[in-house]
């Protein structure tokens, strides 16, 4: 089964964040409630969480301004600390789909014991590139679907923070109880720059 991540500027954003660890830490240089000013913001994604001295619940980054070295953030509370070092973790979770998720996740099958199941990837040995997934993937307890697409998002659950998607190389016919399975390198992602 291959992925093809969408080609828009989230999607080339994430491919920097999300190999291997998707960790990235920047010196905060000014902050205001919900916004983080860093020198360099490269390697940032929308959807990653932020952990600072002066923020406390989950932050999540809402919108990165390269431009301003500005990054925009939703939940939690406090203020980020000047000089202090701020830490954005991006942790990818795979859908899947009945059918086209366009750009915003539509069609995320939904029913059973569904739900999202993590993924890693090996950091891409060039871009454009494709890579196989490093961990295996079970989607336990089904719904009866018919799945056709595979996606990626920065969140266990909800649209906002969708990366991209492509078609399965086969659809799969999913009787209601089943277990859709993945074995390590069993999905690729194909990495656009």
């Amino acid at each position: 089964m291959a992925l093809n991540l969408l080609t828009n500027a989230q999607g080339n954003l994430a491919i920097d964040a999300i190999f291997p660890s998707g960790t990235r830490q920047r010196t905060v240089t000014a902050s205001a409630p919900n916004s983080i000013t860093h020198g360099d913001v490269a390697g940032i994604v929308v959807g990653s969480v932020v952990t600072c001295t002066g923020l406390s619940g989950t932050v999540i980054v809402s919108a990165v301004t390269e431009s301003t070295g500005v990054v925009t953030t939703t939940g939690g509370s406090g203020t980020a600390t000047v000089t202090d070092v701020a830490t954005y973790t991006l942790t990818i979770s795979g859908s899947l789909h009945t059918g086209s998720p366009g750009q915003n996740g539509a069609n995320e099958v939904a029913g059973g014991s569904y739900g999202r199941q993590g993924v890693t990837l090996a950091y891409p040995s060039s871009t454009p590139g494709t890579e196989p997934t490093t961990n295996a993937q079970n989607w336990t307890g089904m719904p009866s679907a018919t799945v056709t697409y595979f996606g990626l998002n920065a969140a266990a659950t909800g649209t906002t923070y969708y990366l991209g998607g492509g078609q399965l190389t086969s659809s799969l016919t999913v009787p209601s109880g089943a277990t859709v399975a993945a074995a390590i390198g069993a999905l690729t992602v194909a990495i656009t720059a």
